[in-house]
């Protein structure tokens, strides 16, 4: 599915003096998948590190050399970086001292392409005691396919460039109201957007949703140390009465 932030990834891939990139953005709404499809369409060597599933022993030196990062990473993933690779570090959020570390790769191997994603950045560093290295990192927020994502995703392309170009007929007119209409249902997680379109049943559809939201439940106890854990249950609960209404 074609998400329009793949063109601020290359512009990013094809600056001169490109920094390591931070992709930020909630669960579920892409961002791996991403940076994944953005390599394909490239020819980009992808060397990927989930830190959920690993942890970079690297770091766990006094002194960190970036030299040995390196040596880690490829030796881990067995592939070796070339000036094709983009570098991924996914779920940053569960080695928050590769973050502090990410300034390096500007400063001592400028020609390498970084890039990192993480979900709840600010909540999973509120306890790190460090700011960001400012002027050394560039930011990008993903969040949920938008409409016109939707429709591309949904083959209706077409009616996208009618929309774009305002030329409502009636037959349009009636078409983007239905179409707004199951965006509306089924909302912009890439994964429900799928199976949407494959499946073509609003009833598998709202499994799909059943189960992000239990994964974004899942979630609350692991910041209970930095929040509290009830009060954003109860942020969670009553944010569906909110809808709609001016705040």
């Amino acid at each position: 599915m074609k998400r329009h932030n793949e063109h601020f990834l290359l512009q990013w891939y094809q600056k001169n003096k490109r920094k390591p990139l931070i992709i930020r953005g909630a669960r579920q709404v892409g961002k791996s998948t991403l940076v994944r499809i953005f390599c394909q369409n490239n020819q980009l060597d992808l060397l990927e590190i989930n830190l959920e599933k690993i942890k970079l022993k690297s770091f766990l030196k006094q002194q960190v050399h970036i030299t040995d990062v390196l040596d880690e990473i490829q030796l881990l993933s067995k592939k070796k970086i070339s000036a094709n690779t983009i570098v991924f570090f996914d779920e940053i959020q569960e080695q928050p001292e590769l973050l502090k570390f990410l300034r390096f790769y500007y400063e001592e191997r400028p020609g390498l392409a970084v890039i990192a994603a993480g979900s709840l950045l600010e909540i999973a560093l509120r306890d790190e005691n460090f700011s960001f290295p400012v002027g050394r990192i560039e930011f990008m927020h993903l969040g949920p396919m938008l409409f016109s994502e939707f429709l591309l995703a949904t083959n209706n392309e077409l009616l996208l460039n009618k929309i774009k170009t305002q030329d409502f007929t009636e037959t349009v007119i009636n078409l983007a109201n239905e179409q707004f209409r199951n965006y509306l249902y089924v909302g912009g997680m890439p994964q429900v957007v799928k199976t949407f379109v494959e499946e073509k049943s609003l009833v598998n559809v709202r499994d799909v949703q059943e189960q992000i939201i239990q994964t974004y439940m899942a979630d609350f106890p692991k910041y209970n140390s930095r929040i509290q854990y009830d009060r954003v249950q109860r942020i969670f609960y009553a944010a569906v009465t909110c809808v709609g209404k001016k705040m």
